[in-house]
């Protein structure tokens, strides 16, 4: 795809249960996104407990990633009637919003298909995947390593990605240096592959991270 894309990583609020986050996210507060006008796709990554993470790690509940055509789009978003009449008013109804984090990226692709007998598969023709997405501390400079694309397919990952904050939207600087994202089709098929190759994870995820989820993902348009 190309385009922009935004992260929006969400805090559930204390008081708020982690059924209710997830359920009043996907509706109604996704169904009302749907009539953002310059929205192209919509996803929701809600989080799996998993004991391969760190727990103080797993500070995330959900990543909202909507992808715009362009940064102009991007920037104006909180202008749409739909968000400013709907789903701004709803945020604060299940979101601890001191805790919201932002960022407008620009995606590298390492990875696309498996290849071999599953080498039609796309992460577009598929309403829901397991997804791992680590938001790399700004202190890990280098972070994008030339082996990435060797670390995920040793773990079995069909779609590999790195995203890095638009220069022009970040030029004062962004709480994260990038982010990672991994795609499996199904958690099992993440469980196998993180068994088979525990080092390939550990190299993975051994870099600083402001955090880091693992996920149902799930695509609204």
């Amino acid at each position: 795809m190309t385009g922009v894309k935004v992260f929006v990583a969400l805090t559930r609020r204390e008081d708020v249960s982690e059924q209710y986050f997830h359920d009043h996210w996907r509706h109604p507060h996704a169904t009302w996104g749907l009539g953002m006008a310059a929205r192209r796709h919509y996803v929701q990554s809600h989080r799996i407990a998993t004991p391969h993470l760190p727990a103080e790690r797993q500070r995330y509940d959900g990543v909202a990633e909507i992808w715009f055509e362009n940064v102009a789009d991007a920037a104006a978003y909180n202008q749409d009637p739909v968000y400013r009449d709907k789903l701004a008013p709803d945020e604060p109804n299940f979101i601890a919003m001191r805790h919201v984090r932002f960022l407008v990226a620009d995606q590298e692709v390492l990875v696309s298909g498996p290849g071999g007998a599953d080498q039609d598969w796309r992460e577009l023709d598929r309403p829901v995947t397991t997804k791992l997405l680590v938001f790399i501390d700004p202190a890990e400079a280098g972070w994008a390593g030339e082996g990435d694309a060797e670390l995920g397919q040793a773990l079995g990952a069909f779609r590999h990605v790195r995203s890095r904050p638009n220069p022009l939207v970040h030029a004062k600087g962004c709480f994260c240096a990038g982010v990672r994202e991994l795609w499996w089709p199904t958690l099992s098929a993440f469980e196998a592959g993180v068994a088979a190759a525990p080092a390939a994870w550990e190299r993975l995820t051994s870099q600083k991270a402001v955090g880091s989820i693992l996920a149902v993902a799930e695509r609204h348009l």
